[in-house]
């Protein structure tokens, strides 16, 4: 799907301001460093916060039922377990998902872009480098984690190994992630050394 026109149009609506882009493969760390910036004042956009608004919205919400069985819960909530599920087990039902959310997750980000009090804005992408999104940023970060360690997170919020192999299988891998990026950081060492490398970008960033 060609999503030029919505990245365009963010670009449109951030006139001076200073795009980031963060991402990382699934596991990596992405939302905790997005969280640790946020904490430092700087204003941040979560794709993934996003995507779980999204899939409430109505028309979103019916366009997958249609499309996929068995996915809502007796109370008639989507249940996003199963839906994944589906979706990672089956390229063609990834892509399908993909191309519907997409677009509604680049409009959402507009206004919260225009709402932004400060000039830079960080946004966390998972798809950052896939979707062809990096290319409007003025900047990307990559988070890097081994593949080990993005096991052992994976693992602690319960998925199977079926499932992390299948969303880590879906994405660039972290060695191309990084190559398309700017900055690294490397969430593989002690919190400490996380702190300080996120001290340093906070820092970085402030003089832009």
């Amino acid at each position: 799907m060609n999503l030029e026109k919505y990245f365009k149009e963010i670009r449109k609506a951030a006139k001076d301001k200073v795009l980031i882009g963060l991402s990382g493969q699934v596991g990596a760390g992405k939302t905790s460093i997005l969280n640790i910036l946020k904490e430092k004042g700087v204003y941040t956009i979560s794709c993934d916060e996003i995507t779980n608004k999204v899939l409430t919205n109505k028309k979103c919400y019916s366009k997958i039922l249609i499309e996929f069985d068995n996915v809502v819960d007796s109370d008639g909530r989507l249940n996003k377990k199963k839906l994944a599920k589906i979706v990672f087990g089956s390229k063609p039902k990834r892509e399908y998902l993909e191309s519907l959310l997409h677009p509604f997750i680049l409009k959402d980000i507009i206004p919260l872009i225009k709402q932004s009090p400060k000039r830079i804005v960080v946004i966390e992408a998972p798809l950052l480098f896939e979707s062809g999104f990096y290319k409007y940023m003025d900047l990307n970060i990559c988070v890097y984690s081994s593949l080990k360690n993005q096991i052992i997170r994976l693992r602690n919020r319960g998925w199977t190994k079926n499932e992390i192999l299948s969303r880590i299988k879906s994405q660039f891998s972290t060695d191309i992630k990084c190559k398309m990026s700017d900055i690294i950081i490397d969430n593989d060492k002690s919190i400490s050394c996380l702190e300080e490398q996120i001290s340093l970008l906070y820092n970085s960033l402030s003089k832009i």
